[in-house]
């Protein structure tokens, strides 16, 4: 049984999307959800008054029209002057917690209306959502991190408030949280990531700590994941699937019998992974370091090829001599196939490609992290070259979350035109794109939806409620393949959601 304690509405008209929730719903054994609208046709970062209105107006009527699926939260602007007012209104009109998103902060950076807006929210005894980032870029105009949240919260104690998505990038929380009596989180919004939820337990116990999923902009079935798949007790589970939420919101949930899930009969070959990293990653302590780690892994989750590359070779120089060491460092483990980094920027890289050892299961190239273009007619001898060669390639068109990258790097986006550009050659070989949004997977694919050469994984879609579905549908499994972008994903989280989405 589940209360999902984060949901929001689109920024468009009401009732079309109450049957969406519902499938959600019914598919990931959703029993409530708490849902905000943040605008009824945007979402502005400081909405005026009127937006404000028309939000909450959009909130109140999903709900009363949910068949008891929906309660709410009555979204505020605390730069606005009637903020009091507006909020009185809703918590007669049945709103029962209180959401805060961007606009915390004044124009001069201060917190001073966001402190009377907790005072008066401890007085009326709601709880109160804020949206809170740590981003590695700077924070959004009005948008407040785990520290702030957490000195907010001391000043504060009898304030109930929940620090939504537990501030989403969670390897650098570490010591920031507190066990206060009055802080809880939710976990949604991010990657299915493995850890993540045995983190939050440690630093501030299972009690504490509440599902959300930020649906509809992520998938509910991703979130359930990394609570579902995590590595805590039963009873824990059940404590942040609805009986924290149940006591903090004073809701009278009655047990429901055990919830079957209906699997989704996903056709991609799931045996088989194309979004796969081996090796050290500079930034962070990475999971499966070592082929050896990797390939346990792979015979735990059942999959049979995963074609990978060296997480630490993707910065590197001297391409040649780092894909000649981890080809020898895999090549005893036969469920990883290896594939070399090629990356044209740099000056040697034809002798690089033209030496590589055919043990290679083919290249791959990184014009997101290596910032180069597909587009860039430079390029067209490489193309051409593995396509005289038989060379399979796999292009990484983005990976991790941009707003967590470390802020040492630049990344360049791989645009709709980019691939178009690419699909367009005839000299192009038979080539996997990692990390490709569903809006452009789709404009390439309603052109190019019948030639084999090209395929996608299918991490993103899992991403969105439907969009697997949806692209399965329009396109047939022919030009799709199973990717889980491990270690940045869970791999045993993206292939469980994939049944379900």
């Amino acid at each position: 049984m589940i209360v999902d304690v984060h949901v929001h509405s689109l920024p468009r008209t009401d009732r079309d999307i109450l049957p969406m929730m519902r499938e959600e719903c019914r598919r990931n054994g959703v029993l409530l959800c708490l849902l905000s609208s943040l605008g009824k046709d945007n979402w502005p970062r400081f909405p005026t008054t009127k937006d404000i209105s028309m939000a909450n107006q959009t909130a109140c009527s999903l709900a009363e029209n949910s068949k008891g699926l929906l309660r709410w939260y009555v979204y505020i602007n605390p730069q606005n002057s009637n903020w009091r007012k507006e909020l009185d209104k809703c918590v007669a009109q049945g709103a029962i917690g209180i959401k805060l998103w961007l606009s915390l902060k004044d124009k001069h950076g201060k917190l001073t209306n966001t402190k009377k807006v907790l005072q008066y929210a401890a007085c009326l005894k709601k709880p109160v959502l804020i949206h809170t980032f740590n981003r590695t870029d700077e924070s959004l105009p009005g948008e407040i991190n785990i520290a702030e949240f957490m000195e907010l919260a001391r000043r504060h104690p009898r304030a109930k408030m929940i620090a939504a998505h537990a501030g989403i990038h969670w390897p650098s929380e570490t010591g920031l949280f507190q066990r206060l009596p009055n802080v809880w989180v939710d976990i949604c919004g991010g990657y299915p990531l493995k850890g993540q939820v045995e983190a939050l337990v440690r630093e501030i116990g299972a009690d504490r700590i509440l599902f959300g999923s930020d649906f509809m902009g992520r998938s509910q079935a991703s979130q359930v994941a990394k609570v579902m798949l995590s590595d805590i007790s039963e009873e824990q589970k059940e404590n942040i699937f609805y009986r924290n939420a149940a006591s903090l919101f004073g809701l009278n949930i009655t047990p429901q019998k055990h919830f079957v899930p209906e699997l989704y009969n996903c056709p991609v070959d799931a045996t088989e992974d194309h979004f796969c990293f081996c090796g050290q990653w500079p930034f962070f302590k990475s999971a499966s370091s070592t082929p050896k780690e990797l390939h346990s892994l792979l015979v735990k989750t059942g999959i049979k090829r995963a074609y990978v590359a060296d997480l630490g070779g993707i910065y590197r120089q001297d391409l040649g001599a780092a894909n000649a060491a981890f080809l020898k460092a895999v090549r005893e483990f036969e469920r990883i196939k290896p594939l070399a980094i090629i990356n044209p920027q740099v000056a040697n890289w034809q002798s690089v490609l033209e030496s590589m050892s055919p043990e290679f299961a083919g290249i791959i190239l990184f014009p997101f992290l290596h910032g180069w273009s597909l587009a860039d007619a430079r390029y067209k001898n490489l193309f051409r070259w593995c396509r005289q060669h038989e060379i399979r390639v796999w292009i990484n068109c983005s990976m991790d979350d941009a707003r967590f990258r470390h802020p040492g790097t630049v990344s360049r986006a791989v645009s709709a035109e980019d691939l178009l550009s690419y699909g367009a050659l005839a000299k192009t070989s038979t080539t996997v794109f990692q990390g490709v949004s569903r809006d452009v997977m789709d404009a390439f694919l309603k052109r190019h939806s019948r030639d084999k050469r090209f395929s996608f994984e299918i991490s993103r879609l899992t991403d969105a409620s439907g969009a697997l579905r949806n692209m399965l549908k329009k396109y047939g499994k022919g030009r799709l393949v199973m990717g889980s972008e491990y270690p940045f994903r869970d791999m045993a989280q993206v292939r469980w959601t994939s049944q379900r989405v």
